[in-house]
């Protein structure tokens, strides 16, 4: 198997000699729904998967070992644990290139086992596009990621496993929360008040573990100081003291499990193009050593983003037109972020949207790469980023797709 986690080798190759089984890959439960997509969204909302006439079968075949405990691919599952993982999205991880320590996941998740209608469905709770959900298990740990980690919370409280059914029922019936572009903390008790009905990947299960009784500290990353001039200039007053997917890897929780699907190409590929400050020619790098200008961004398409944005969220004039305009979009007026202003959210789509077909362009420049990592010598993602001929290559697609103009050079 491929080592994905390239970044920490010294944990992830004894943990995939440790979780390993070539045989427990063909025990992998049911097939991934297909209509289920990494980031997009459907009309499948709150419990609709696993209850009511959208429901979909076969959604509860798995090796169950106790009522809120799996075996998947080999590996064990309990409800409660937490995944640290790479989206299987070729644009995602932008929001991590101004904080530091480096995040090399891009996603965060929480694994629970509801008991609906006298069945036990394993699902992974998760923020996407469209605000919270739940998809199959199968899904997020099969095509939704390139590579997780698993880790688990030591000594949970009794009846654990009900409680976080119980209370990811409640939500999913009837909290619709929207991306946190603030990244606040969640309250202890996990109660939000009426000004923060959002979350992020991984403030999300923050709040039904504190629902359930369950403190867990992690720790923060925080906001590189060159990116906060650029981050005003947005209106992104993002809190000092974010926690990250890797937050979570780095805080003392168990490591029970790694789920490689062995897409180790496009993964280098989207975190040499995507880069992060410290990368020097990636499109991370501007946010935190250039001046940001809008006006440099795709006009026709920022501003129209942009419009789209303030009907949405409801302003001005324009916004009496949201609950006519918004499911139109695909979606509900509650599920659309408004913890920033317009032209924030507008430029996190528009450059995500630009992201896509740069780091999709360079992974065949990876394949190399892959092909030469040797068993016993992982991968150093800053060694092949100084690498002359890499970090020009990156260079060339983030300029080609005029990312570079986005920022002008600080004095």
């Amino acid at each position: 198997m491929l080592v994905a986690d390239y970044a920490r080798p010294e944990v992830a190759r004894p943990a995939l000699d440790k979780f390993a089984d070539a045989e427990a890959f063909k025990r992998a439960g049911p097939t991934p729904v297909k209509r289920i997509k990494p980031y997009n969204g459907t009309n499948l909302r709150g419990l609709d998967i696993v209850k009511g006439p959208k429901a979909i079968e076969g959604l509860d075949q798995y090796e169950f070992l106790d009522p809120y405990t799996v075996r998947f691919r080999g590996q064990v599952l309990k409800s409660g644990d937490l995944f640290a993982a790479d989206l299987a999205l070729p644009s995602d991880g932008g929001l991590g290139t101004f904080l530091t320590p480096r995040s090399h996941f891009t996603h965060g998740a929480l694994f629970v086992v509801l008991e609906v209608e006298g069945k036990r469905f394993p699902v992974v709770l998760e923020m996407h596009e469209k605000g919270n959900r739940i998809v199959p298990l199968a899904n997020f740990l099969g095509e939704h990621t390139y590579y997780a980690e698993t880790y688990r919370v030591a000594n949970p409280p009794a009846d654990w496993g009900r409680k976080l059914s119980d209370e990811v029922q409640k939500m999913m019936n009837g909290e619709r929360l929207s991306y946190d572009f603030q990244a606040r903390d969640v309250p202890v008790g996990g109660i939000l008040p009426a000004e923060q009905m959002c979350a992020t990947c991984t403030t999300l299960p923050q709040i039904i573990l504190k629902r359930t009784g369950v403190e867990i500290p992690l720790e923060k990353s925080s906001v590189i100081p060159g990116a906060k001039r650029n981050l005003d200039y947005l209106g992104m007053t993002m809190v000092d003291g974010v926690t990250m997917p890797t937050d979570v890897a780095r805080s003392g929780l168990e490591l029970v499990g790694v789920f490689d699907n062995r897409r180790l190409k496009e993964n280098l590929s989207r975190e040499l193009t995507i880069g992060h400050a410290e990368a020097t020619g990636s499109a991370g790098h501007g946010m935190s050593h250039g001046d940001l200008d809008l006006l440099q961004l795709p006009q026709g398409h920022f501003l129209m983003k942009a419009l789209e944005l303030n009907v949405a969220q409801g302003r001005g004039l324009v916004g009496m037109l949201a609950p006519l305009v918004v499911p139109a979009f695909g979606f509900q007026v509650t599920e659309i972020p408004k913890s920033a202003p317009p032209n924030t959210v507008a430029f996190y789509v528009v450059s995500t949207e630009i992201y896509a077909p740069v780091t999709t362009q360079f992974a065949s420049s990876c394949t190399r790469l892959t092909s030469a990592i040797g068993a016993n010598e992982p991968l150093a993602l800053t060694k092949l980023e100084a690498e002359p001929a890499i970090s020009a290559g990156v260079r060339a697609q983030v300029d080609a797709a005029g990312i570079s103009r986005w920022y002008h050079p600080r004095k």
